[in-house]
């Protein structure tokens, strides 16, 4: 596999409304097996996922958003109790390529610097 980062092919930005995003110049197959494997690299629970709306269903330590270290790898992960729902988005970039967010349970966005630390942490795991 490349390295996104060393081929700049994943980009922090913000959408329309000032959410960070993680661009991935990439097509749908490409950016959709990035991230989930970016996921799985950083043993991330995936609880459920829809290809056809673009849709990862995940659970994150309350930690990841908080900035506090946690134990990374499924099973560190999986031993703590404060899980929190989130829904990884891929939406189609204005430019070509995709653009990643996360949002919490019921698709409403979170706070922007919690937002940053997801999209950082699939920056971080893809390769």
């Amino acid at each position: 596999g490349q390295s996104l980062i060393g081929a700049s092919k994943a980009v922090f930005d913000t959408d329309a409304t000032g959410q960070p995003v993680l661009r991935l110049n990439l097509d749908f197959d490409r950016a959709w097996a990035t991230v989930s494997q970016a996921l799985d690299n950083a043993g991330v629970a995936i609880t459920d996922l829809d290809r056809t709306e673009r849709v990862f269903y995940i659970e994150l330590p309350q930690e990841v958003l908080t900035g506090e270290p946690v134990k990374k790898g499924l099973f560190g992960w999986r031993r703590n109790r404060d899980l929190l729902p989130l829904q990884i988005l891929l939406v189609p970039g204005i430019e070509g390529g995709f653009q990643v967010s996360a949002v919490d349970a019921a698709a409403v966005a979170i706070e922007s610097s919690q937002a940053r630390e997801v999209l950082n942490l699939i920056r971080e795991y893809a390769i």
